[in-house]
């Protein structure tokens, strides 16, 4: 009480400290990164690394991050994998592999390799001058050429590789040229013509080598992933990484880090976001889905376009005002429907979902949260879109918001998602983050026996038989606000849809005691659905009741917010986590809120959207805020780091800005 409140904003800059002993820093696991120009593979080395080590039974979560062009620009993907189940990215790599100067010059600048640690790049470009590095942004161009001029170092590759070196960082050049002859060698080719693609093989199998993992892995990932290839292709990929491999071992004898074996990974599955929300889809009897292409919502729709033994139907629509219309009308007619957007496709979706929260369309909207406003960053994770989504729209109806913290909650919630819309007959609306949508990871399949579809008040013969004139009120009242819902085609259910107030057959009326009633009707959905959907799910406490300090957070943050307070407990800081999943109708965490000694609201968007909306329904103001919005993921230590900027200087408002 006696501290004096600081005004200023703190920064958490998520710089790395080298001193650190390499084997602390990979105690609760170890990251690789793999970096190259965009289109160059680097996905695909990714998947080949994480499936390789996932089958030595450990624990696997992938970051994806690329630029918003598709050829050239760079792009990484970092794999950290742990003995024990793990949620979240985390900072530091302990191996980087690459194939491209700016990777290089990117991450080693950035200090992300730690002490102890390797870089695995292509030789013979080291004399490359940083200024000719293509499309390395000025920022990160004038540091470099900063900290090379500091050191003394030449403005080259090779001077920024002589700075890993010197912080205790081993530097190893990869002659994939060399590789790629053994491979054609080994084929009887007499050139290497047409195998430049193997360079992602290669980085995979030095990188696999150095850890000390047996080649049976990478072998029976290859075998599997090319599996509908010709053998060439097969073995060709098989002897890219063991040439690869061997070299490496060969040449780098001090590198100290190695994973050990897990335990049997038996049926664990390696999934990505947009693929969990497919397939939700698929198991809540979706069979309509229409998109126009926009990151990331483009990846969940071509995982349906490749998979149509979903029985879903995907159309791609001229535009996402199309897309949204053809997805109410579909469900009008009596399918499960849904659209996939992200934040400028969901803007100009207003007026449709608008129209379906007037006629009580059980409409499924997925919004894939990325950097904003306008287009912002088109491929960057943001947590942005939270008052939007429960705002638009003009005038008032009713939705329901929920933001899933993982990829597990995302696939249960997808599949709530289309109970709760004919449930309640209103649209409803599923925030996930880009980094959720986007990242991925190894788990247990879903378990689908949990799954119990709730089609809602659908009309039957029986009910519509009763009907005199063949016309049916669709939207009669009731006490609850939800009616018998017939669909287009259903004898005896002739009824009226219009934007327009209307009447209980759906006649346009402009009647005030009829405007009145019918608003009424259509907000108590909202109430019927606060009261039936369990708290449990809106609003989870993780930890202990009595804790020093209590985190409030949503979304993709929440794996990373879970591990922080595991962290802070080894440092004899009680901390608890109070995730907040389902934003309309909100969650009852007053008391909560009340009985916490300290409370910190944790989100990746610039105003604290979701602190504002819990003044709004608790009239508690939480005091301090920690914020992200350059449109990487929280990692784990930037929440360690916020949580003790709080207690120890008490700082109002905290900055994360880790990231390259």
């Amino acid at each position: 009480m006696g501290r004096s409140r600081q005004a200023a904003v703190v920064a958490v800059t998520g710089l790395f400290n080298h001193d650190v002993d390499p084997r602390t820093v990979a105690s609760d696991g170890l990251n690789w990164m793999v970096g190259g120009p965009q289109g160059s593979g680097v996905d695909s080395a990714a998947q080949l690394f994480a499936l390789s080590v996932a089958r030595a039974g450990l624990h696997v979560v992938g970051q994806r991050e690329y630029y918003s062009n598709i050829m050239g620009k760079h792009s990484y993907y970092k794999i950290r994998m742990s003995e024990r189940p793990i949620g979240s990215p985390s900072a530091g790599v302990q191996l980087l592999a690459t194939y491209d100067d700016e990777t290089v010059v990117r991450h080693v600048h950035s200090g992300e390799v730690v002490k102890g640690g390797a870089v695995l790049h292509a030789g013979g470009d080291e004399d490359k001058e940083i200024r000719k590095v293509p499309f390395l942004d000025a920022r990160v161009r004038d540091a470099v050429l900063q900290e090379l001029e500091d050191e003394g170092l030449p403005a080259t590759v090779a001077g920024v590789l002589e700075t890993a070196r010197r912080r205790g960082v081993h530097v190893l050049a990869l002659p994939y040229d060399d590789f790629l002859e053994e491979v054609a060698k080994r084929l009887g080719r007499d050139s290497t013509a047409g195998l430049q693609i193997l360079r992602n093989t290669c980085a995979v199998g030095a990188s696999l080598g150095l850890l000390g993992l047996p080649a049976d892995y990478v072998n029976e990932t290859v075998a599997k992933t090319f599996a509908a290839k010709k053998g060439e292709v097969r073995e060709m990929n098989i002897v890219a990484a063991q040439a690869a491999a061997d070299f490496a071992v060969e040449n780098l004898p001090g590198f100290g880090f190695r994973v050990g074996h897990g335990h049997d990974p038996g049926d664990r599955v390696w999934i990505q976001g947009t693929q969990a929300v497919a397939l939700a889809k698929a198991v809540a009897g979706c069979r309509f889905h229409t998109y126009y292409p926009i990151s990331p919502a483009t990846d969940e729709a071509t995982f349906l376009e490749a998979n149509p033994e979903s029985g879903i139907v995907v159309v791609q629509a001229e535009d996402e005002i199309a897309a949204a219309t053809m997805a109410a009308g579909a469900a009008v007619a009596g399918a499960r429907a849904s659209t996939s957007t992200s934040g400028p496709g969901l803007c100009l979706m207003v007026e449709a979902i608008g129209w379906a929260g007037m006629n009580e369309v059980p409409l499924v909207v997925v919004d894939y949260m990325r950097g904003g406003p306008s287009t912002g960053l088109p491929t960057r994770t943001e947590q942005g879109d939270l008052q939007f989504a429960l705002r638009m729209g003009h005038s008032d109806f009713p939705r329901i918001v929920v933001a899933p913290g993982d990829i597990e909650e995302l696939f249960h919630d997808t599949v709530r998602a289309f109970d709760w819309a004919e449930r309640y007959q209103t649209p409803v609306l599923v925030l996930p983050d880009k980094a959720l949508a986007g990242n991925a990871m190894t788990m247990s399949p879903f378990d689908t026996s949990r799954v119990r579809l709730d089609r809602g008040r659908t009309a039957t013969e029986e009910d519509l038989a009763a009907s005199t004139d063949g016309r049916w009120p669709r939207f009669a009242f009731s006490d609850d606000g939800v009616s018998v819902r017939p669909v287009l085609g259903q004898k005896n259910g002739i009824h009226w849809l219009t934007g327009d107030e209307h009447t209980e057959l759906g006649h346009i009326s402009e009647n005030p005691e009829g405007r009145d009633l019918m608003m009424g009707k259509r907000l108590r959905k909202l109430e019927l659905a606060a009261q039936e959907i369990p708290e449990a799910l809106k609003a989870t406490l993780h930890g202990l009741a009595d804790a020093e300090l209590t985190l409030v957070a949503w979304g993709a943050t929440k794996g990373a917010v879970l591990e922080a307070v595991e962290a802070l407990a080894e440092q004899g800081t009680a901390v608890n986590f109070l995730q907040i999943r389902v934003m309309s109708p909100f969650p009852d965490i007053a008391d909560i809120l009340r009985a916490a000694r300290r409370l910190v609201c944790l989100e990746e968007n610039a105003t604290g959207q979701l602190r504002d909306l819990i003044a709004e329904r608790t009239g508690i103001r939480i005091p301090h805020v920690a914020l992200k919005t350059n449109g990487r993921p929280t990692l784990p230590h930037e929440v360690v780091e916020a949580v003790r900027h709080v207690l120890d200087q008490d700082a109002p408002k905290v900055v994360m800005r880790h990231g390259v």
